[in-house]
Protein backbone atom coordinates (compact mmCIF):
# COMPACT_ATOMS: atom_id res chain seq x y z
CA UNK A 1 0.00 0.00 0.00
CA UNK A 2 2.92 2.25 0.59
CA UNK A 3 4.03 2.03 -3.04
CA UNK A 4 0.82 2.83 -4.25
CA UNK A 5 0.76 6.15 -1.75
CA UNK A 6 3.87 6.83 -3.69
CA UNK A 7 3.04 6.48 -7.03
CA UNK A 8 0.25 8.68 -6.15
CA UNK A 9 2.96 11.35 -4.85
CA UNK A 10 5.24 11.34 -7.36
CA UNK A 11 2.29 11.92 -10.39
CA UNK A 12 1.12 14.95 -8.68
CA UNK A 13 4.66 16.08 -8.41
CA UNK A 14 5.25 15.46 -11.62
CA UNK A 15 1.61 16.85 -12.77
CA UNK A 16 0.44 14.02 -14.33
CA UNK A 17 -3.21 14.27 -12.23
CA UNK A 18 -5.19 17.29 -10.11
CA UNK A 19 -4.96 17.50 -6.66
CA UNK A 20 -8.65 16.12 -6.46
CA UNK A 21 -7.08 13.34 -8.60
CA UNK A 22 -4.43 12.43 -5.98
CA UNK A 23 -7.07 12.71 -3.20
CA UNK A 24 -9.57 9.96 -4.74
CA UNK A 25 -6.64 7.91 -5.30
CA UNK A 26 -5.54 7.99 -2.28
CA UNK A 27 -8.81 7.75 -0.58
CA UNK A 28 -9.57 5.22 -2.43
CA UNK A 29 -6.34 2.91 -1.27
CA UNK A 30 -7.46 3.04 2.00
CA UNK A 31 -6.11 3.90 5.43
CA UNK A 32 -2.02 4.03 5.94
CA UNK A 33 0.09 2.17 7.94
CA UNK A 34 1.20 3.37 11.22
CA UNK A 35 3.79 5.90 11.29
CA UNK A 36 7.84 4.57 11.74
CA UNK A 37 10.20 6.54 14.08
CA UNK A 38 12.95 9.11 11.65
CA UNK A 39 16.22 7.83 12.98
CA UNK A 40 18.01 10.71 11.19
CA UNK A 41 16.20 13.67 13.21
CA UNK A 42 15.58 12.08 16.14
CA UNK A 43 11.91 13.39 16.31
CA UNK A 44 8.59 11.39 15.63
CA UNK A 45 8.05 12.05 12.03
CA UNK A 46 4.15 13.71 11.60
CA UNK A 47 1.54 11.21 11.11
CA UNK A 48 2.09 10.90 7.45
CA UNK A 49 5.59 10.78 5.69
CA UNK A 50 6.94 10.63 2.33
CA UNK A 51 6.76 7.34 1.15
CA UNK A 52 4.33 5.62 3.29
CA UNK A 53 1.61 8.27 3.26
CA UNK A 54 1.06 11.70 2.33
CA UNK A 55 -1.99 14.00 3.10
CA UNK A 56 -3.53 15.97 0.10
CA UNK A 57 -2.03 18.97 2.07
CA UNK A 58 0.90 17.84 2.11
CA UNK A 59 1.05 17.24 -1.67
CA UNK A 60 0.77 20.81 -2.12
CA UNK A 61 3.12 22.20 -0.11
CA UNK A 62 5.62 19.90 -1.91
CA UNK A 63 4.10 20.99 -4.98
CA UNK A 64 4.66 25.13 -4.12
CA UNK A 65 8.35 23.84 -3.14
CA UNK A 66 8.99 22.83 -6.79
CA UNK A 67 10.00 19.52 -5.22
CA UNK A 68 9.28 17.47 -8.33
CA UNK A 69 9.08 13.72 -8.48
CA UNK A 70 12.45 13.01 -10.19
CA UNK A 71 13.99 14.76 -6.70
CA UNK A 72 11.54 12.70 -4.64
CA UNK A 73 13.01 9.68 -6.32
CA UNK A 74 16.93 10.08 -6.18
CA UNK A 75 16.31 11.40 -2.57
CA UNK A 76 14.32 7.71 -1.79
CA UNK A 77 16.81 5.92 -4.09
CA UNK A 78 19.82 7.54 -1.77
CA UNK A 79 17.94 5.50 0.78
CA UNK A 80 16.38 8.27 2.57
CA UNK A 81 12.89 7.33 2.55
CA UNK A 82 11.07 7.76 5.90
CA UNK A 83 11.90 11.64 5.53
CA UNK A 84 9.18 13.59 6.53
CA UNK A 85 7.51 16.27 3.94
CA UNK A 86 9.19 19.07 5.82
CA UNK A 87 12.50 17.14 5.94
CA UNK A 88 12.01 16.86 2.30
CA UNK A 89 11.18 20.23 1.43
CA UNK A 90 14.15 21.14 3.87
CA UNK A 91 16.70 19.47 1.95
CA UNK A 92 15.68 20.64 -1.22
CA UNK A 93 15.44 24.46 -0.44
CA UNK A 94 18.92 23.97 0.47
CA UNK A 95 20.16 21.91 -2.57
CA UNK A 96 20.83 19.04 -0.57
CA UNK A 97 20.59 16.53 -3.94
CA UNK A 98 20.74 12.54 -3.62
CA UNK A 99 24.50 12.24 -4.84
CA UNK A 100 25.65 14.59 -1.84
CA UNK A 101 22.86 12.54 0.33
CA UNK A 102 24.92 9.49 -1.24
CA UNK A 103 28.29 10.47 -0.96
CA UNK A 104 27.87 11.50 2.72
CA UNK A 105 26.45 7.72 3.38
CA UNK A 106 29.11 6.53 1.53
CA UNK A 107 32.19 7.97 3.41
CA UNK A 108 30.64 6.88 6.62
CA UNK A 109 28.28 9.86 7.55
CA UNK A 110 24.82 8.17 7.38
CA UNK A 111 23.39 9.27 10.98
CA UNK A 112 24.04 12.59 10.54
CA UNK A 113 20.24 14.62 11.12
CA UNK A 114 18.94 16.82 8.12
CA UNK A 115 19.94 19.45 10.10
CA UNK A 116 23.23 18.90 9.99
CA UNK A 117 23.45 17.68 6.53
CA UNK A 118 22.06 21.18 5.55
CA UNK A 119 24.43 23.01 7.57
CA UNK A 120 27.18 21.23 5.96
CA UNK A 121 25.99 21.77 2.36
CA UNK A 122 25.36 25.84 3.37
CA UNK A 123 29.28 25.51 3.95
CA UNK A 124 30.17 24.05 0.92
CA UNK A 125 31.41 20.63 3.51
CA UNK A 126 31.99 18.13 0.83
CA UNK A 127 32.36 14.15 2.00
CA UNK A 128 35.70 14.23 0.56
CA UNK A 129 36.95 16.90 2.86
CA UNK A 130 34.65 14.94 5.68
CA UNK A 131 36.60 11.92 4.79
CA UNK A 132 40.14 13.65 5.24
CA UNK A 133 39.83 15.23 8.26
CA UNK A 134 38.64 11.74 10.10
CA UNK A 135 41.24 9.66 8.01
CA UNK A 136 43.73 12.70 9.17
CA UNK A 137 42.55 11.80 13.02
CA UNK A 138 40.36 14.09 13.82
CA UNK A 139 37.34 12.20 14.43
CA UNK A 140 35.83 13.86 17.23
CA UNK A 141 34.65 17.52 16.00
CA UNK A 142 31.31 18.59 15.70
CA UNK A 143 29.32 19.80 12.54
CA UNK A 144 29.92 23.26 13.98
CA UNK A 145 33.84 22.83 14.26
CA UNK A 146 34.25 21.31 10.90
CA UNK A 147 32.17 24.15 9.32
CA UNK A 148 34.28 26.84 10.69
CA UNK A 149 37.68 24.86 9.86
CA UNK A 150 36.21 24.39 6.39
CA UNK A 151 35.46 28.27 6.61
CA UNK A 152 38.64 29.47 7.46
CA UNK A 153 40.53 26.84 4.88
CA UNK A 154 41.93 24.67 7.39
CA UNK A 155 42.16 21.32 5.97
CA UNK A 156 43.48 17.88 7.00
CA UNK A 157 47.08 18.66 6.20
CA UNK A 158 47.45 21.94 8.22
CA UNK A 159 45.97 19.88 11.04
CA UNK A 160 48.24 16.98 10.49
CA UNK A 161 51.06 19.84 10.06
CA UNK A 162 50.28 21.17 13.52
CA UNK A 163 50.12 17.58 15.22
CA UNK A 164 53.65 16.79 13.84
CA UNK A 165 55.76 19.64 15.04
CA UNK A 166 53.84 18.88 18.55
CA UNK A 167 51.04 21.31 18.71
CA UNK A 168 47.67 19.77 20.11
CA UNK A 169 44.92 20.77 18.30
CA UNK A 170 42.13 20.71 21.75
CA UNK A 171 38.54 21.14 20.47
CA UNK A 172 35.34 20.87 22.62
CA UNK A 173 31.43 20.79 22.89
CA UNK A 174 29.72 18.09 21.37
CA UNK A 175 30.82 15.56 18.87
CA UNK A 176 29.58 14.53 15.62
CA UNK A 177 27.72 11.88 15.49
Amino acid sequence: MAEERWKVLEMLAAGTISVEQADQLLEAIGPQPSPRTDIRSNTTPPTRTAGIGITVEELIELREHDVDADYLHAVRSAGFSGLSVEQIIELHEHEVDADYLKALRDAGFSELRIEQVVELREHDVDADYLRAIRDAGFTDLSVEQIVELREHDVDADYLQAMRKHGIDVLFAGPKLA
